[in-house]
């Protein structure tokens, strides 16, 4: 049996005096030093060799022959970054780890103030420095945040980073001071913002993807049972939907029962109770949770910016309002829709799927033939990140037609395998409700122990029905005298698109925005430039699902002029089909009312008759 390689760690203890002693000065020093240096280092802390001789001589070379044995002995190892003496750096997979090792030895304070003034590495000698590297700021930084001076560190980045040719974000420093290998109790000491930085992003990605914890999921994980001040709310919430989508109930309880009501806390608390009691079918309580933690949401911007949810949780809330199904619901779940969510799981997706959604409940089939337009390509039998809004999709596809979901079957199977497989039981719950129900001949739901709460979100009708009901109810809140010309999205603000057409059946359109005055009446509307369509879509939350495919069509055309390069924001030419049916079509005037509907083509034959003259 071959033996074992011994790790650094276990090399390092082995190592002579002098050697071990030339290792933890350059585990401290960081960058690159030159025999020089380090032999004033050793002068300084007066580390002598075995036979007593001292380094502080003013003469070189016979210094440098005491040390050239032991650097020779270092360089065939694998300590050592280089061949050189010239040059001496250590091995960056062991740095850390031995720094680490003489904080617990408690010798690091002691030889790290002195190192710190020899090399000039104090925050003075660094701001003084003619020229600097990135590495000699990471060993000022270094010395800082081991001496737990965090803030100290932060503030000696910020004063000279701008003087180095190719700086590393500050983030990049502490996960090369912390994470090489990571390090929980050293990581603590780190200010909230880097902990999301750091832990956000890859923990949202890992469980948009269904991926197992990491290192960093553990970590994260025990810093909000712990109620951490280092966890911000959004780290938090992201910890809550996993621990819901995972099936972790106790946990779950526990952090309601120690945190939800903690005023740092209470949005996120009163979200969850939101979640859970939609799951449990109680719609109205739901409903009640959410809105009084989107209160203290736009208490935040002290209502002069509404906002909504960034969390998954969020979701669960139009989906809640959908359900409702009252005409006030749906333009309250139209306006949380128009105001996006920023997060990871494609929210972009789902956030189209539910818009879609709701347009096929208000009786536009349109809707309908929007959601089935998204297509799953993917057999999903591993993890990726298309897995949430593929699940999404496949709902989407049961609300509106049950025959197309039905065809998606094995994929839906797939999908609720891969689930289970990866324990995010809530995922699979609801797909096995799904695939009862689509496996039933009848399509009816068979009595089961945990129902999916997203199967009865809808119930099953047919589109001519919904279209109806909005019929009536249009019909419903007429006013006598008073004419019902354009349905109402709750938003005092419209985007109206103005046609111009000429004899030689040419057309083309232009965006006006226009506002509702106090007495109801809509303005002639400003031009709103294409390119803020493009480029600045979120600033017009207004817009309707039709509004946003027709803005899809815009795009950069750019053309030489002379020596100048043009750029012109225009339509492409496919656009015209999805202004079809817009309800706030205009003439050029501004008052008359046009309707767009599609035309088939039509082949005419035309017989002329031929007459012959003779002359």
């Amino acid at each position: 049996m071959a033996s074992k390689t011994p790790t650094l760690m276990e090399q390092y203890n082995a190592l002579p005096y002098l050697e071990k002693k030339i290792i933890e000065i350059l585990s401290i020093t960081y960058a690159k030093v030159t025999q020089t240096q380090l032999l004033a280092c050793l002068a300084a802390l007066d580390i002598k060799t075995e036979d007593g001789y001292c380094f502080a001589s003013k003469t070189e070379r016979p210094m440098f022959k005491r040390i050239r044995k032991e650097l020779n002995a270092l360089l065939e190892g694998d300590f050592l970054l280089g061949k050189s003496r010239s040059m001496l750096m250590l091995n960056r997979s062991f740095v850390e780890l031995l720094t680490q090792r003489l904080i617990a030895d408690n010798q690091f304070t002691s030889m790290a103030e002195v190192i710190q003034k020899t090399l000039n590495l104090t925050p003075h000698g660094l701001a003084q420095a003619p020229s600097l590297t990135m590495d000699q700021i990471i060993a000022g930084m270094r010395i800082l945040f081991y001496q737990k001076k965090v803030e100290q560190a932060t503030e000696l980045y910020e004063n000279v980073i701008k003087r180095v040719p190719d700086p590393l974000s500050l983030l990049t420093v502490w996960q090369r001071i912390c994470c090489s290998p990571f390090d929980p109790d050293w990581f603590y000491l780190l200010p909230p913002d880097i902990h999301t930085e750091f832990l956000g992003g890859p923990f949202l990605q890992g469980m948009a993807s269904w991926m197992p914890n990491d290192f960093r999921a553990d970590y994260l994980e025990s810093l909000v049972m712990k109620g951490s001040e280092k966890c911000e709310s959004d780290l938090e919430a992201a910890v809550l939907e996993k621990w819901m989508l995972t099936g972790e109930q106790d946990l779950l309880k526990t952090w309601l029962k120690k945190y939800g009501k903690k005023p740092t806390s209470l949005e996120n608390s009163l979200c969850l109770q939101g979640w859970m009691a939609f799951c449990k079918g109680k719609n109205t309580q739901s409903i009640s949770l959410y809105e009084k933690a989107l209160a203290l949401l736009n208490k935040k911007t002290n209502g002069k910016k509404k906002i909504f949810f960034s969390q998954f949780m969020g979701l669960f809330y139009i989906l809640a309002l959908i359900k409702e199904g009252s005409d006030q619901c749906f333009v309250q779940a139209r306006k949380c829709l128009a105001m996006g969510m920023n997060r990871e799981y494609s929210f972009k997706t789902i956030c189209d799927l539910l818009g879609g959604l709701l347009e096929y409940l208000q009786g536009n089939s349109r809707g309908g033939d929007q959601i089935l337009s998204h297509r799953t390509w993917n057999d999903f039998t591993t993890a990726s990140s298309g897995v949430v809004p593929a699940f999404f999709t496949f709902f989407s596809y049961y609300w509106v037609d049950i025959q197309e979901a039905a065809k998606e079957l094995q994929k839906i199977k797939n999908l609720h395998k891969l689930a289970k497989k990866h324990h995010y039981s809530w995922f699979a719950g609801e797909l096995e409700g799904l695939i009862q129900i689509l496996s039933t001949p009848s399509g009816k739901t068979v009595k089961k122990k945990n129902p999916s709460c997203l199967v009865g979100v809808t119930s099953q009708t047919k589109v001519w029905e919904h279209t109806l009901n909005a019929l009536l109810s249009l019909n419903k809140k007429a006013v006598p005298g008073k004419r019902v010309d354009t349905p109402d999205l709750g938003f005092d603000q419209r985007m109206a698109w103005f046609l111009d057409y000429d004899n030689n059946g040419e057309c083309d359109i232009s965006p006006r925005e226009q506002k509702r005055n106090a007495k109801g009446v809509w303005t002639k509307g400003r031009p709103v430039a294409l390119k803020r369509l493009c480029n600045e879509i979120r600033k017009f939350p207004y817009l309707t699902a039709q509004d946003k495919k027709i803005c899809g069509h815009i795009y950069a055309h750019t053309y030489k002029d002379g020596w100048y390069t043009n750029v012109e924001y225009v339509f492409d030419d496919d656009y015209m089909p999805d202004v079809v049916g817009h309800p706030f079509l205009f003439s050029s005037d501004g008052t008359t009312r046009i309707e767009v509907v599609p035309g088939k083509p039509e082949l005419i034959i035309l017989h002329f008759a031929r007459t012959k003259i003779f002359l």
